[in-house]
């Protein structure tokens, strides 16, 4: 590696709207705004959110369903927050942390998302793991476990929302 020149093995998501599209759900309750720019929500979703715009200003599940990291150091190079598959699952797994912590976070969505969170966490370590040691072959098998947690993930929500629906 050169002094002026540096060499980077990076996980970037090229087309984010393929995000929303693949997890709906999951980027509803990480970037609510985004989401419903982009009319992801599903008729469960937009209940849990309030409405299509998330939920309104004040209420219980501002805090946590709004709450989103601040910018990093690419969003700010750039000037606008990425959605790409990494920065959702590290949203989500904010979230989630934020959401128990604060008891701000729906029941039913804190615990549906429980074991599919840590198996995110679990991924994304391992993805920034083998980006750090250079190994873009560890990276990749990383990444398929990671989409492969956040599948599982949006099925549990999905499943969760609908069962409460049916409930009620």
């Amino acid at each position: 590696m050169g002094n002026i020149l540096n060499i980077r093995v990076i996980a970037q998501t090229l087309n984010e709207e393929e995000v929303g599209k693949a997890w709906p759900g999951l980027c509803a309750l990480v970037w609510p705004e985004w989401s419903a720019r982009l009319q992801l929500c599903t008729p469960s979703m937009k209940k849990l959110l309030g409405s299509k715009q998330g939920p309104a200003q004040g209420s219980k599940q501002d805090s946590a369903l709004c709450w989103t990291l601040g910018p990093s150091p690419v969003e700010k190079a750039l000037g606008k927050r990425r959605h790409g598959v990494a920065e959702l699952a590290e949203g989500l797994c904010d979230l989630l942390c934020m959401g128990l912590a604060m008891g701000s976070l729906p029941e039913r969505v804190a615990e549906a998302l429980r074991e599919p969170g840590d198996k995110i966490a679990e991924a994304l370590k391992g993805l920034n793991a083998a980006l750090a040691a250079w190994n873009p072959t560890e990276a990749n098998v990383m990444s398929n476990t990671l989409e492969l947690a956040l599948d599982l993930a949006e099925r549990t929500l999905t499943k969760a929302l609908n069962n409460e629906q049916s409930s009620s």
